[in-house]
């Protein structure tokens, strides 16, 4: 399987909405579908069904970044405003 993007959260275009890319990052071509799967299970139905994401969960498309790698497993999230110039970045979250 290589490297791919998946939109997995449609709220309207891009320019006008919040955008959030999950990056799974040391994950190997068989590990794709446990990528998969903790990105369902934690930001899908986890993150976005609480509180304030929740509420807002209408603002938001998702895309899903599947990263074929050796590496440790780690997800990373990257999201962005919609205001120019105007970006909001998290570093490295490690999956359990």
């Amino acid at each position: 399987m290589p490297d791919s993007v998946t939109q997995i959260r449609k709220a309207g275009p891009v320019g006008s909405k919040r955008n959030l890319a999950v990056l799974g990052d040391g994950f190997a071509a068989g590990d794709q579908t446990i990528y998969n799967n903790w990105v369902q299970t934690n930001v899908l139905d986890g993150l976005f069904k609480q509180d304030y994401f929740y509420e807002d969960a209408s603002a938001w498309n998702i895309f899903r970044v599947n990263l074929i790698s050796n590496e440790k497993r780690r997800v990373m999230l990257f999201g962005s405003l919609t205001a120019p110039f105007i970006s909001s970045k998290s570093g490295p979250m490690m999956m359990s």
